[in-house]
């Protein structure tokens, strides 16, 4: 035992001979040999005296030995040697890895690590919420910039979802991917030891970190991603991620339930977000811009009746198509649609008048789902102003004159401090964007499949400018199977 435990102990290289990258990195190769060459050794030592492995390979020093001891440990909590150990020394040991591993380090036993988050991600160790938390934050320590999406985004996104633990997950999905798995390794020659070694080179197949992910795989999980912004009434998010989805490339004339079910939500709450039919970006491929909206008539048609700007046309759309909305898991979206109509209608008119009396508001919201007093318009007015969702100003009119609103600017003056924060963010957008415009034109350039694609979407879109009436067939993918667990969880708002 001693000897394996002196095996355990014998990385890292002592930090005062400074030693380079290169030497780091074959002594990691060499070390990871030796552990496993010595593995059924290991093993046996670690389950006997579990807690002098753990006190020995501490995850910011070694986290190489720490990641084979907390596999060890998770293998032993699964078989006949489970007696052995004590759930909650592992429980802390994945805690102190998974929260302190080296950024460094991790990328040699990558595949281990990834193990290790997957066993961690079904919430068998710790409870829902705490897991959501362990597992983000986990993800953030490997790639701080955000930039590469993985194979553990998606178990941890819909985790969240189930167990409504969407603030956890917030430091992963706010991000805006730009990488995914499945690309040709792009050749760097330089040491996984290098600290400046961008993501996109160390979070690949080959190191393990993340495994092969399909393209239905990123689908759902911009979907998913849309219902937790929906769970936090966040609209203007909920929006992009389902525009994602909805832009997201498919097969050749090829439909998707996701997305089209995306495509559904994405009309709901931009009408939320803006007030307006929201538009699909210019990249969209022409056969979703023409297809989607007849495929969806029901929701272009609510979508038109919130603009029509008579509550009549409203209500018969949502009371006539109610199977619908059951049907597809949208009756709490579309009974928000139409609790913010009223609210729409008031912000739209900032766009005629500067200041208004509250005897005219209340006229003009009349034709809205319902009428409401002079008090009950001013309760109105001030809740939405507290929620910011309008930028007014409530004044009391003096003695004998009536009260009346006062519509401000949708962006107050900002003062110097302010500004020059904005430049400086700004500055720091842009310098980011530029590292990964360099990224991706590097990947893609020496990417032959990338190149062939391009040709066809040229030819294609070239084919469907001469012919866009022409006959066209829906192929609607059978991805029900994907879709159960988010659909389900959806249907329950």
């Amino acid at each position: 035992m001693e000897q394996d435990f002196g095996l355990l102990a014998s990385f890292p290289p002592p930090v005062e001979l400074h030693i380079e990258d290169q030497h780091l990195d074959h002594a990691a190769k060499e070390y990871i040999r030796e552990l496993n060459l010595n593995k059924a050794e290991l093993k046996k030592a670690v389950i006997s005296n579990h807690a002098g492995a753990i006190e020995i390979a501490d995850p910011a020093t070694n986290t190489i030995g720490c990641c084979f001891v907390a596999s060890i440990l998770i293998d032993a909590l699964r078989s006949k040697d489970s007696s052995a150990i004590e759930p909650a020394a592992v429980h802390q040991v994945l805690f102190n890895f998974l929260s302190r591993f080296d950024v460094l380090q991790v990328r040699y036993v990558g595949s281990l690590f990834r193990s290790i988050l997957e066993e961690v991600c079904t919430a068998r160790f710790f409870s829902p919420l705490f897991t959501v938390e362990l597992v983000s934050a986990a993800i953030f320590r490997l790639d701080p910039s955000g930039s590469v999406y993985t194979s553990a985004y998606l178990p941890v996104a819909k985790l969240a979802l189930a167990e409504d633990c969407v603030d956890a997950v917030l430091p992963i999905i706010d991000r805006d991917l730009t990488f995914f798995p499945g690309a040709p390794t792009m050749r760097h020659g330089r040491p996984l030891f290098d600290a400046a070694l961008p993501p996109p080179y160390y979070i690949t197949k080959s190191t393990g970190l993340t495994d092969d992910v399909e393209p239905a795989h990123v689908l759902e999980y911009y979907y998913v991603s849309g219902l937790l912004y929906i769970t936090r009434r966040d609209w203007t998010k909920a929006r992009k991620a389902f525009e994602r989805a909805v832009t997201y490339p498919g097969k050749d004339r090829g439909v998707s339930r996701i997305s089209l079910a995306a495509y559904k939500r994405w009309l709901l709450v931009g009408l939320l977000a803006d007030g307006a039919a929201p538009t699909l970006p210019n990249y969209t491929l022409s056969w979703t811009k023409h297809s989607f909206p007849r495929l969806c008539a029901t929701y272009t048609n609510l979508t038109e009746s919130f603009l029509a700007g008579t509550s009549e046309t409203l209500t018969s759309t949502v009371s006539s198509n109610a199977a619908t909305w059951e049907e597809d898991g949208t009756q709490s979206l579309v009974a928000e649609v139409v609790d913010a109509y009223q609210r729409w209608l008031i912000v739209k008119l900032r766009h005629v008048y500067s200041r208004l009396p509250i005897s005219q508001i209340q006229k003009e919201i009349t034709r809205a789902l319902t009428s409401l007093n002079a008090g009950d318009v001013i309760a109105l007015l001030e809740s939405m102003i507290d929620s910011g969702s309008l930028k007014a100003e409530l004044r009391r009119g003096a003695a004998g004159e009536e009260d009346y609103l006062i519509f401000q600017e949708d962006r107050a003056l900002l003062s110097e401090a302010d500004f020059a924060r904005e430049i400086a963010q700004s500055h720091h957008t842009i310098t980011s964007l530029t590292e990964e415009y360099k990224l991706v034109n590097e990947r893609l350039s020496t990417n032959r499949e990338y190149v062939s694609h391009m040709a066809r979407e040229t030819k294609r879109a070239e084919k469907e400018k001469e012919n866009l009436m022409g006959d066209f067939e829906e192929n609607l993918e059978d991805d029900e199977d994907l879709m159960t667990g988010a659909m389900q969880v959806d249907n329950t708002d």
